[in-house]
């Protein structure tokens, strides 16, 4: 028996081979082989446990081919977790095989040292005029060198100054007006999307919240979630980057921690107790911190007065579920009924309502014309629609849904349901 697959073991039986994976998995629809849909995954990791396939390269490479969109265990008559399966195999791969140099560079130099990812993201900043180009239609950048992503890619480029610098420098957007005594006091995580690259998304879930009375503290240690990391299955840069926002978050005199990443809100709330469940130091703190963690709409709509000065907005627009919101969180009615309450606006349904955009992160980066063509399907979606504008949660999903429409000129907008929020109250023209 493979030793480094024992611990799935109790996951890998329950399957029963039926297939009813097939029709949910995004993956399979694009390439119809059996390897890549939950079904021939779990069979190949049976496969490995009993010693009959060796965990190699190959094997790793099939393990890649899964966005962790959770669409499959839904529709499972055995409630098998495949992408807790397909993390378990990453890391048992990563551990027998090590990291590519590609990913070491990445995660553990990068990524695990602040420090130098700040730097390093600083410097991209500045040099962002000599490795990628303006894109014509004046959304995103394309990349001038492959740098391991395909250069039709559309990309958000780095902000000239991160949300972190924005903060320092406004003294945490103390000019927006707010009620004179808030009502509640949260600590805004923001992740690295929105810290480095959507920073206007930040500037407007800050503005959302002080409109409503919300004391907003911004803890400036914060570190990346380590999602990047754990689903790539590097566990020991995942664990230390947990156990860091863990000592950050924990300490805070907030009532709530509130992020617009849907990702970032799925590592606080189920990852990080998951990670460090056998740690006792850290399995409370991980616990409280998750009891306390706050999807951006999830808090907004128990607000009391919250559509008080909403200013009317006309047009049609769409909702994107992101994965990690939806499927990983359950929250699917509250940003509809944030949408539904700005008045003049008219929402409008996906079909399908649930579908994956194909981003899932480094997955667009490592299998770009896989994503393409899975985002293509929901860009259909959107395109049929006729929607104005398409809203979502998550940014890594606006960057991908972004790139889609801007290939296909469609004239729709992307925006951050922060963002149109922001629009209605007309907060924006007060910072």
């Amino acid at each position: 028996m493979n030793s480094d697959l024992s611990h799935l073991e109790n996951e890998i039986v329950k399957c029963i081979r039926c297939g009813a994976c097939q029709s949910a998995c995004p993956v399979f629809r694009e390439t119809g082989n059996e390897s890549s849909v939950a079904r021939g995954k779990v069979r190949l990791l049976r496969s490995a446990l009993q010693g009959e396939t060796p965990l190699n390269p190959e094997l790793s490479e099939r393990m890649s081919l899964c966005l962790m969109c959770k669409a499959c265990t839904p529709v499972c008559p055995s409630g098998v977790k495949t992408d807790r399966l397909v993390a378990g195999a990453r890391s048992a791969a990563v551990a027998h095989l090590g990291l590519s140099w590609r990913k070491r560079l990445v995660f553990r130099l990068g990524l695990k040292h602040r420090g130098i990812f700040r730097w390093g993201l600083k410097m991209g900043s500045l040099g962002r005029t000599l490795l990628f180009r303006p894109h014509p239609s004046g959304h995103g950048v394309l990349p001038r060198l492959p740098l391991g992503i395909g250069r039709r890619r559309l990309l958000q480029p780095l902000a000239p100054h991160s949300f972190a610098d924005v903060w320092r420098k406004s003294k945490g957007f103390k000019t927006v007006p707010a009620p004179k005594t808030a009502d509640a006091r949260v600590a805004l995580f923001t992740g690295c999307m929105v810290n480095y690259m959507y920073v206007d998304t930040g500037k407007a879930v800050v503005r959302v919240l002080r409109r409503n009375g919300v004391e907003v503290i911004y803890p400036e240690d914060q570190h990346c979630c380590g999602t990047p990391v754990r689903v790539n299955g590097d566990l020991e840069t995942a664990v230390m980057m947990a156990k860091h926002n863990l000592d950050v978050l924990y300490r805070l005199d907030a009532d709530f921690i509130v992020t617009p990443c849907a990702s970032c809100g799925l590592a606080l709330k189920q990852d990080y107790p998951e990670l460090l469940k056998n740690t006792p130091e850290y399995a409370a703190k991980a616990e409280a911190v998750s009891g306390k963690t706050r999807d951006f709409a999830e808090y907004i709509i128990t607000l009391p007065h919250w559509q008080q000065g909403l200013n009317p907005l006309a047009g049609v627009i769409t909702y994107h579920d992101p994965c990690h919101l939806a499927r990983g969180q359950g929250i699917r009615q509250e940003p509809r009924s944030l949408l539904q309450g700005i008045p003049g606006v008219s929402l409008v349904e996906l079909s399908p309502i649930e579908q994956c955009c194909g981003s899932a992160g480094s997955f667009s980066l490592s299998h770009p014309d896989l994503s393409r063509r899975i985002g293509d399907r929901r860009i259909d979606s959107v395109e049929q629609s006729g929607a104005a504008a398409v809203v979502s949660g998550c940014s890594a999903c606006l960057m991908q849904l972004r790139d889609g429409i801007t290939r296909r000129s469609l004239k729709v907008e992307t925006l951050h349901i922060a963002e149109l929020l922001d629009r209605s109250y007309g907060t924006a023209a007060e910072q």
